[in-house]
């Protein structure tokens, strides 16, 4: 038997029917699947997005991770095909070798957000997490090849409703316009991996 937990919200799966959390929040199906380490922020984004009609593959919050943790989860929803996209809430991580090699795996097939609080001291301490790691967490989910986003209401509520309504990308019909090289080669880089880019014609 395995245990999602403790201090965890629980565990929702819309498209199998399922509410074993303490959330009397009923959310729609959806493509995106949310794991989160908080409580409150699975919370608050569940109501924000029953405010929204957004639906979700998997919301899952995970506690304190005691047995089941962020890798797993996420070596499950890569082969998940009511899921084609992950949105991600981290506070901390118990082992990050695993982590980073399975948002690796994962990321070839569908695009992962990360909001990873605790960038200052302050909110460090609040956390309790390590002091000056947030450098090495920035090193490790750009080699997982996940796009990090800021920790702000806006940003968190941006990146639901932009992997809500994205839809997978199908031949060679993105074009990246930039300003500059460094730019454009920021963008190409998130390109899933195995699609063309449009071509210029002129």
């Amino acid at each position: 038997m395995r245990l999602l937990g403790p201090n965890s919200l629980g565990l929702l799966a819309p498209w199998q029917g399922l509410n074993a959390s303490f959330s009397p929040v009923p959310i729609k199906r959806g493509k995106l699947a949310f794991i989160s380490q908080s409580a409150a922020v699975s919370n608050t984004i569940l109501d924000w997005a029953q405010q929204r009609e957004m639906g979700f593959s998997y919301f899952i919050a995970l506690g304190d991770s005691l047995d089941i943790d962020v890798d797993e989860l996420l070596d499950y929803l890569a082969r998940d095909s009511k899921t084609s996209a992950i949105l991600l809430y981290l506070e901390q991580l118990s082992d990050a070798r695993r982590f980073v090699s399975a948002a690796r795996s994962a990321s070839r097939n569908k695009p992962i957000l990360v909001i990873k609080s605790g960038r200052s001291p302050a909110a460090q301490r609040l956390l309790n997490t390590t002091a000056g790691m947030d450098p090495a967490w920035d090193a490790a989910i750009q080699r997982a090849g996940l796009l990090r986003v800021q920790e702000c209401t806006h940003e968190l509520f941006s990146a639901v409703e932009t992997l809500s309504h994205m839809r997978p990308l199908r031949g060679d019909r993105l074009m990246i316009i930039s300003n500059g090289a460094a730019p454009a080669a920021q963008r190409w880089r998130w390109m899933p991996y195995g699609h063309a880019m449009a071509s210029w014609q002129r």
